[in-house]
């Protein structure tokens, strides 16, 4: 385990993504102690949006979205 960590580790020092680097931070900084993420507040008020867009029909099926991204 030693191992993995010191990798992680020099990997994370040459990263200069600010976006990237504050989205690990939130990822470990959730992670309960059996390595279980938690969903933060803000995640879960993003999921009922996302819920509620779905319900109202605003979402595109995947056809759709090939087609925008195959042309």
């Amino acid at each position: 385990m030693a191992e993995v960590r010191d990798q992680i580790f020099k990997k994370l020092k040459t990263i200069e993504n600010k976006q990237f680097l504050d989205s690990i931070l939130d990822l470990v900084q959730n992670v309960n102690d059996e390595g279980i993420y938690q969903l933060t507040d803000k995640h879960k008020s993003d999921i009922d949006e996302s819920i509620a867009q779905i319900e109202r029909g605003e979402y595109l099926n995947h056809e759709d979205v090939m087609k925008k991204y195959l042309k």
